[in-house]
């Protein structure tokens, strides 16, 4: 057993090796080294597993994400028809029938240089040919930054139509005098409305739907407290007129 501690094996192993092997100290040693190589394989295998599956979440991950921003690109105008949101702010609908933005060039992209219109690779910080640094043209930075801010209020926009079927469908019209009062706000900002108060808004109605409601009403308090300040009939357990 020393002998085998001396090699660095652990003492109750070496021990259990000994004990398997009737006392020959080679077989002990072998019986050891192949028990370390199953655990060593063992732990490889562990280890792609678990790098295979977080590369498969990783892939469902950014196919949901690609999910979502081909359905905020791709809806129109007529699954929206029933909106109050629409209705009153007229000018939601122009933002969404009009042909989408190219996106911004990303930054792993391939760059022309500006000083000889050399090509490089998307990583290169300088010209490969004559060193130039990497710069963007102010045409080229103009382009870009209100192509972001459209597709982002169109985004914006969309979410928030989305949110507002959302509502209706879980909660009918117990949903309405919320969406009403939600829809008059962004009316009261004129045409001119900023994105972040879209955003606000959809943040805020998002909220709503995932909140726990805190009394045996079987819906968000919010809309609760305000279907029941404007009607006087009582509501069934899914929130629908009685």
């Amino acid at each position: 057993v020393q002998e085998l501690v001396t090699m660095g094996f652990g003492k109750l192993e070496s021990l259990k090796a000994i004990q398997n092997t009737n006392g020959d100290t080679d077989a002990a040693m072998m019986e050891l080294v192949k028990d370390r190589e199953d655990r060593d394989e063992t732990h490889k295998l562990v280890e792609a597993q678990l790098a295979s599956e977080e590369a498969s979440a990783q892939e469902r991950r950014e196919n949901e994400r690609r999910t979502e921003s081909e359905a905020y690109e791709s809806s129109s105008l007529d699954q929206f028809a029933e909106s109050r949101v629409l209705k009153a702010c007229p000018s939601f609908n122009h933002i969404i029938a009009q042909p989408l933005p190219p996106a911004p060039r990303a930054k792993d992209q391939p760059w022309a240089c500006a000083s000889c219109t050399f090509n490089n690779s998307a990583d290169a910080v300088r010209c490969e040919m004559c060193e130039a640094d990497r710069i963007q043209s102010p045409d080229e930075e103009v382009t870009n930054r209100a192509a972001a801010e459209a597709r982002r209020q169109r985004r914006a926009i969309i979410r928030l139509l989305l949110l507002e079927k959302k509502s209706v469908r879980f909660y009918k019209e117990a949903a309405g005098p919320y969406i009403q009062a939600l829809a008059g706000r962004l009316e009261g900002e004129g045409v001119g409305i900023g994105v972040s108060v879209i955003e606000q808004g959809a943040d805020t109605l998002e909220a709503a739907l995932s909140s726990r409601p805190t009394t045996n009403h079987f819906m968000p308090d919010v809309f609760f407290e305000l279907y029941k300040a404007e009607n006087t009939c009582t509501l069934d357990e899914d929130g629908v007129q009685a």
